[in-house]
């Protein structure tokens, strides 16, 4: 027909019936999907726009599904080629950026499920809920959950959580937890780890049961020197407060690390900034984490080989009060992991009394060797300070009651500060000597002084003479007077 040769023939009648069939069915795509759209949103709460850009960004897969139909239709003849290469390209690059943000909160000791994604600012009456929120009341019941811990990050820390991108901050959570698990015997549980855009790029927050616990800044590409009292001179950088311990410091770029180190400063990395503030966090926190459930696990799995101490103890105490005392000794930083001991100190001792207060003393007793092991210096010496005859007296004259009945303490708050000041300034002397802070007291007053000294002296043991094991060496370096 119309004169012309095969070839041009059969490449203008091909291109002629695609084509066709696009323009026939395009429409009829469109009027189908239409369809689909309004027929599924008769139930929804949110407006169009929410529903569509939250399907699109909730998984990955129908966005590749989409960009290569998109790259497959830049092939076809006559199609324009470059739109079609550059929408396929956008919708590969969303769907990675999915992905990868599905891939950072995907590891071993590293929660991700729904609602993960940070909530917009707003509420009732200004735009509705969130995208993606629960809208049956089987769904709405999942917001009241709260995860026991979670880390929220700036989008420029995420290189250092992302694996793809050679982060290895997962690996040290993991770390980090078992590393709990061996220390003090706490069972930390998965952590969440979220990206916010409400808070800076560098910025990240540390939260037990939704309440901040912890907060920093990180230059992922710098290391921070710290001054521990040791460098001989400032160091050029951004200023910087080491967010674990408060001291002060300083970030510096990489070229700098050996002058820091040379000068005195103790110089780590971003990801080990992170690490060793989310311990604190847990170390300070984790007592929070033990839950009534947590401890019927424990004593299920100590039931398997010592089921004649667990059926005593149970039968003496309840759930409640065996979680409150492994609460006191995590608080303490006193080990757990021997739970047989701890469990036949609450059989014998809960036939006395139920007091918890109680109960947690004879508790740390029965672990005096656990806890001197936990004091002692390389040389097997315990270096403490003493509190003076003087001052047990008055604590024991202020105190109402005893440990088994209920007590009640009542001193007068000005010498209450006389004594708190004394031992602040003996506690701070042994730290400035490389010492770990030890209070050595009579055990009538241990608890006692435990909860008064507590708020303002975190890291300092208060210990009873009772609780140091037979044989251990001890050394004073003074009186509290």
């Amino acid at each position: 027909q119309r004169d012309l040769p095969l070839e041009k023939a059969l490449g203008m009648y091909s291109l002629l019936t695609v084509g066709d069939g696009l323009v026939s069915q395009i429409p009829a795509l469109l009027f189908s999907t239409a369809t689909g759209v309004i027929v599924t949103r008769a139930a929804g709460q949110t407006n169009l726009g929410v529903d569509i850009l939250t399907s699109l960004t909730n998984y990955p897969r129908p966005l590749f599904i989409g960009a290569v139909l998109l790259f497959a239709l830049a092939t076809v003849p006559g199609l324009p080629t470059v739109p079609f290469v550059l929408l396929g390209a956008l919708l590969m690059l969303l769907g990675y950026w999915v992905y990868r943000e599905g891939k950072v909160q995907e590891a071993a000791g590293v929660d991700r499920g729904p609602g993960d994604r940070p909530l917009p600012p707003g509420g009732p009456g200004e735009g509705g809920p969130p995208p993606g929120a629960p809208t049956s009341p089987e769904d709405v019941m999942r917001l009241l959950t709260v995860d026991p811990m979670e880390a929220e990050i700036g989008y420029a820390i995420i290189p250092l959580v992302d694996p793809a991108q050679g982060g290895d901050m997962l690996d040290r959570i993991g770390t980090i937890r078992k590393q709990m698990a061996v220390d003090l015997g706490l069972i930390v549980p998965p952590i969440r780890i979220r990206d916010n855009i409400q808070i800076k790029p560098t910025e990240y927050v540390l939260r037990v049961k939704g309440a901040e616990t912890g907060r920093g800044e990180l230059l992922p590409d710098h290391y921070l020197a710290m001054n521990t009292g040791s460098a001989e001179e400032e160091l050029v950088g951004v200023p910087a407060v080491e967010p674990a311990f408060g001291l002060p410091a300083v970030w510096i770029s990489p070229e700098m690390r050996d002058r820091a180190e040379g000068l005195g400063y103790t110089v780590v990395d971003a990801p080990s900034v992170l690490a060793t503030h989310l311990s604190e966090v847990i170390k300070k926190y984790g007592a929070d984490l033990i839950t009534r459930q947590e401890v019927q696990k424990l004593t299920d799995m100590v039931k398997e080989a010592a089921p004649a101490v667990v059926e005593e103890m149970m039968a003496a105490l309840s759930l409640g009060e065996i979680q409150k005392v492994l609460q006191n000794l995590v608080k303490e930083q006193v080990p757990i992991r021997d739970l047989v001991s701890i469990f036949e100190a609450l059989a014998d001792y809960g036939k006395v009394s139920r007091s918890v207060d109680f109960l947690t003393e004879r508790v740390r007793e029965s672990l005096a060797r656990l806890i001197t092991l936990r004091v002692q210096d390389e040389e097997g010496a315990i270096t403490v300070a003493t509190l003076s005859p003087n001052w047990e007296q008055r604590v024991k004259d202020a105190m109402e009651g005893d440990l088994v009945s209920g007590w009640q303490f009542n001193m007068d708050p000005a010498h209450v500060q006389r004594m708190m000041g004394a031992v602040a300034k003996a506690a701070e002397d042994m730290s400035m000597k490389g010492l770990l802070p030890v209070l050595l007291v009579h055990p009538d007053v241990r608890l006692i002084m435990r909860r008064i000294l507590e708020g303002s002296l975190p890291s300092l043991f208060v210990l009873s003479y009772n609780e140091i094991s037979q044989g251990a060496q001890l050394k004073s370096v003074g009186m509290v007077e």
